[in-house]
């Protein structure tokens, strides 16, 4: 009886310690699903558009200048540095920042290491040296007001961004559909945080950030509950942005959401009334 019970616990450690060794090898294809994948749209940068590489250890990352259609009398704009989803391609997202540029907004999608024609493999380390060294480069261009650079992101984006916040002073910050960090969701699935090896800690790094935040999540959101959401504002003393969807079905008005983020600016006197 008692070599039965010492059998039947060995077995239950091995299966356990197997359970932990695959969720340690393959978290980070869980975490950056779209490395080495296609985009179901392959566009290319859209006329008009800048392109830039950027590199970082083994990686080389290509990122798009969305000029804005109009600066100020001095000749440049505030610019933003938009950081998407983990299952997202720069190749699908290129029409859809129309609003920011008229209203006097460079935008910057920065892709992330592996996905597209980007090359390397994706980790918080990579990505933050990454987007440190897309904020240097806009910072350092004429046409960009370098005290006006914006962090916008979504989803695994915000984790992005929060890491960017850590390493270069950002006006303002902009985040939809962001987890805590990655040890909260992994707590969430009754996995150890001491597997986690991208941490994101996005509520440590606003809880540090003193510049103004706006949020916005789904009330419904299954992937990232709403309570990430609701953790976030409270620790940046944000507003959220809440409505009755999902996930990948938010904002339900892309175009209503950026005429928030666009209002929300002015309100920071990032931008002008009327441009």
């Amino acid at each position: 009886m008692i070599r039965t019970l010492i059998w039947i616990v060995a077995i239950g450690l091995l299966a356990y310690g197997a359970w932990l060794a695959l969720l340690y090898s393959q978290q980070r294809s869980m975490l950056f699903p779209g490395a080495g994948m296609e985009p179901a749209v392959r566009l290319g940068p859209p006329n008009g558009a800048e392109t830039a590489w950027f590199e970082a250890d083994d990686a080389r990352v290509e990122a798009w200048l969305l000029l804005a259609t109009s600066l100020s009398e001095e000749g440049n704009a505030p610019a933003i540095i938009f950081a998407h989803g983990n299952a997202e391609f720069i190749d699908e997202l290129a029409n859809d920042f129309g609003a920011l540029r008229e209203a006097g907004l460079h935008v910057l999608l920065v892709e992330y290491p592996g996905y597209g024609r980007s090359t390397g493999s994706p980790t918080q380390v990579n990505m933050t040296a990454i987007f440190t060294e897309a904020y240097d480069w806009l910072a350092a261009r004429p046409d960009v007001k370098a005290e006006q650079i914006i962090g916008m992101g979504r989803s695994l984006g915000g984790g992005a961004i929060a890491a960017l916040s850590r390493q270069r002073e950002l006006a303002v910050i902009v985040l939809q559909s962001t987890f805590t960090s990655v040890p909260a969701m992994a707590r969430s699935f009754a996995v150890p945080t001491w597997l986690v090896r991208d941490p994101f800690d996005n509520e440590s790094a606003l809880r540090a950030y003193k510049g103004p935040v706006l949020l916005a999540h789904g009330r419904q959101d299954r992937i990232i509950p709403f309570r990430h959401g609701k953790q976030l504002a409270k620790v940046a003393g944000a507003e959220l942005l809440a409505w009755d969807c999902g996930h990948n079905d938010c904002p339900p008005d892309w175009e209503g959401y950026l005429d928030r983020v666009i209002e929300f600016l002015r309100e920071q006197d990032i931008l002008e009334e009327g441009l």
